[in-house]
């Protein structure tokens, strides 16, 4: 078949022991409406990420996140997201293992949202 891409857009909020957490993932129709919502979601909360990724429909393999845009405060390990080579796992829990983005403006634990595991 061929690639398909997800946009996503990730807000962030300061959690309990002041480290950012993800608190809002949503997807978006293409990465210039991801931009968008995360500029407008990014002044309610510490700030806000927009990327996009490619899955081959074929493998269920995920390629690297193109950061799209960053607003306000994002954790550093975002930025090891869009570095890391192709896998079959999703991003850390920002698409559903059967390729399908979440619903828009659903909430997201920390746990369930691991970007990247420290070195």
């Amino acid at each position: 078949m061929g690639r398909v891409w997800y946009h996503v857009v990730v807000a962030f909020g300061v959690g309990v022991e002041g480290r950012l957490v993800p608190v809002l993932e949503r997807p978006a129709a293409d990465a210039e409406e991801a931009v968008r919502v995360s500029q407008a979601v990014a002044h309610r909360y510490a700030g806000a990420v927009a990327f996009s990724r490619w899955m081959d429909v074929t493998t269920g393999r995920y390629g690297p996140a193109v950061i799209r845009g960053r607003y306000g405060e994002v954790p550093a390990e975002i930025f090891r997201l869009s570095r890391s080579e192709s896998s079959k796992r999703s991003a850390g829990g920002l698409f559903r293992s059967n390729g399908t983005a979440p619903r828009a403006s659903s909430r997201v634990s920390s746990a369930r949202l691991r970007l990247a595991e420290p070195a």
